[in-house]
């Protein structure tokens, strides 16, 4: 008798464990069908402040991803649409965009004084010196204006300082470190200067030479 009594209760046992098992199992499933996911605009490296968003960088900087809709912010971006033409602050890779992380250029430098910080990254160029550049080497800037058959270079600014270089992750570069490549310098220019500058990097006509000053 005893051993029925212990084989019942192993049953039984056995019974509850497979039951309890389903249970665990339907509400993860439920729960799994619970999650709505959403498409957002994602930064897919690290972006260096007063970066301007181009027809040349766009794709290369941001990528629209899904995911849980409980975790993107009320005023996420759900879209590349509209994006060329704006700046955007500092973001780290993985970051999810909102409104409030993007300006246009033309209202943005007018919140500085004499002296604006931009970034400049090589793939927004249509021409640009040799990635070796570091902190404190001086650039020229210049506008490659058509002209019949011939491009014309018009100077926008000399002799300008680099202030930071950058990778291409976006990994700030050492002035010790001589074999990375720069892809990305931050310089100051002067507030006269930059509605010219924006304008000849949205037309992907800015060139930076290496000043010889």
């Amino acid at each position: 008798m005893k051993d029925k009594g212990k084989i019942r209760v192993g049953i039984i046992s056995a019974v509850l464990a497979v039951m309890v098992f389903i249970a665990i199992l339907c509400i993860q499933v439920a729960e799994q069908k619970e999650i709505t996911y959403v498409t957002v605009v994602s930064a897919k490296t690290q972006i260096a402040e007063n970066t301007v968003l181009t027809a040349s960088n766009l794709e290369t900087l941001l990528e629209l991803r899904q995911v849980p809709e409980e975790y993107v912010p009320g005023e996420a971006l759900v879209s590349l649409d509209g994006l060329e033409g704006m700046t955007v602050v500092q973001v780290s890779e993985g970051s999810i965009l909102t409104e409030a992380m993007l300006r246009p250029v033309s209202d943005f430098y007018e919140d500085y004084g004499e002296l604006y910080w931009v970034s400049v990254s090589v793939d927004q160029l249509s021409n640009a010196v040799a990635g070796t550049l570091r902190t404190g080497d001086r650039v020229d800037l210049y506008c490659l204006e058509s002209s019949g058959e011939e491009g014309v270079c018009t100077l926008l600014a000399s002799h300008v300082r680099i202030e930071r270089t950058f990778t291409k992750s976006g990994e700030e570069i050492d002035n010790a470190d001589e074999t990375s490549m720069a892809q990305l310098f931050v310089i100051p220019i002067e507030r006269t200067f930059v509605s010219s500058f924006y304008e000849a990097l949205l037309r992907g006509s800015l060139l930076i030479a290496e000043s010889n000053e």
